[in-house]
């Protein structure tokens, strides 16, 4: 299993707290094993850099690719150049197509900033428009501006990571963290999360929320954001071991849903479904939401089979990838 992602991905608690150490005490040890490639600060251009240039060395394993995104700050990171260290970022071609602007890095920060500067010719000027209430429309169309840019590029490197996942043929599923805001009743980042699902269902790119197994362990438990959330210090605002145990239900459903042929569901919305000659109970599903009976209802949806008994999907692609269909 390859697990991309920022430093929610990469875990700010002990080893023995994190992904892999929870994968070894889970069902899924005898089967799979975890590469972490999460990174902190990264953002989905970095991931889906590191993902495409990782993806060849392990496509002939066969692994589970699980893409992990942040949505409070991963796509906005995208249009940066700069966040802590100067970084890799992507611009937009005449096309629309994600480019990667050629430039030298520079080795430390202080060079960095001496030779790109920091991209604020006035802080007076930067403080009246957006640090006090004197300059409303401004701000408000600067937010509407900076909001376009972020899902424009964000749409296209969605794009391209998605086409790079099916041209290996691996199984992935997309795993998105939620940061504290989500225990809410409203969140600053809501109409984020309604984009990224949106352009993951276009996709037909499976995906997993943490926040619904957040959620329902505190509903059901009585517990609060402390003890999911590191609140100071170092990691704060990550993933606490019991907050890192409670995502893992998700990411754990997450690549049961992959390895059963979710991640692909176009080599499937022609397939058939045979049971001695009679066609078996089909029910097509997007995501963790209630069931679409028909696959005309989205353009690429899960397909789940239900019957009794030895079941064969037959249909294009099937058959190499996934070799049994168990019912659910």
């Amino acid at each position: 299993m390859l697990l991309f992602g920022d430093s929610f991905a990469a875990c700010v608690t002990p080893p023995e707290e994190c992904w892999g150490a929870l994968l070894e005490r889970s069902d899924l040890a005898g089967d799979y094993a975890l590469l972490n490639y999460g990174a902190g600060g990264y953002g989905l251009g970095q991931i889906s850099l590191l993902c495409r240039a990782a993806l060849p060395l392990y496509a002939q394993a066969r692994p589970v690719v699980v893409i992990g995104l942040l949505i409070d700050d991963d796509l906005d990171r995208a249009l940066l150049d700069f966040r802590v260290w100067p970084k890799p970022v992507h611009r937009l071609d005449a096309d629309g197509r994600p480019r990667l602007v050629p430039r030298e890095l520079a080795r430390t920060r202080d060079e960095s900033i001496r030779r790109e500067g920091i991209g604020i010719a006035s802080y007076a000027w930067r403080y009246l428009c957006f640090g006090t209430p004197l300059m409303p429309g401004r701000r408000a169309a600067a937010a509407r501006a900076h909001q376009r840019a972020v899902f424009d590029l964000s749409r296209a490197l969605l794009d391209q990571l998605v086409a790079s996942l099916e041209a290996c043929e691996v199984d992935y599923v997309f795993l998105v963290f939620h940061g504290s805001s989500f225990l809410g009743a409203t969140s600053p980042y809501r109409e984020r999360e309604e984009f990224l699902l949106g352009e993951l269902s276009r996709l037909g790119a499976p995906y997993v929320l943490s926040r619904e197994e957040l959620v329902a362990d505190a509903r059901r438990t009585g517990r609060t954001e402390s003890d999911y959330f590191i609140v100071s210090g170092h990691g704060r605002n990550h993933y606490t071991a019991l907050g890192n145990e409670v995502v893992f239900r998700a990411l754990r459903a997450g690549v049961l849903r992959a390895a059963l042929g979710g991640s692909s569901p176009a080599r499937l919305d022609r397939a058939r479904i045979e049971l001695g000659g009679e066609l078996g109970l089909v029910r097509f599903e997007r995501g963790l939401y209630p069931p679409f009976e028909a696959p005309e209802d989205e353009s690429r949806l899960v397909l789940r089979v239900g019957a009794e008994g030895p079941t064969r999907v037959s249909g294009p692609g099937v058959g190499n990838r996934h070799k049994s269909v168990r019912r659910q």
